[in-house]
């Protein structure tokens, strides 16, 4: 139903070698805002199956900008 709230997290079903999980958008920065640790491996990974290069490119500059490790 079109009220109904959408759920924020992309998950699909082991399927042989793959195993898909994600966040929308919003909610992908909002745990960059605070630090989350895989989402930052994946934007880390020399491993990308799709993307746009220069949102991914950008999307990595903003995670090398609030993520700095101690």
């Amino acid at each position: 139903m079109r009220g109904d709230p959408q759920r924020a997290v992309i998950e699909r079903p082991i399927s042989g070698d793959l195993d898909i999980n994600g966040w929308e958008l919003r909610k992908a920065l909002g745990l960059l805002g605070k630090g989350n640790a895989t989402l930052i491996e994946w934007l880390d990974s020399p491993i990308v199956y799709r993307a746009d290069p220069v949102f991914l490119q950008r999307l990595r500059a903003l995670a090398e900008s609030v993520y700095r490790p101690s």
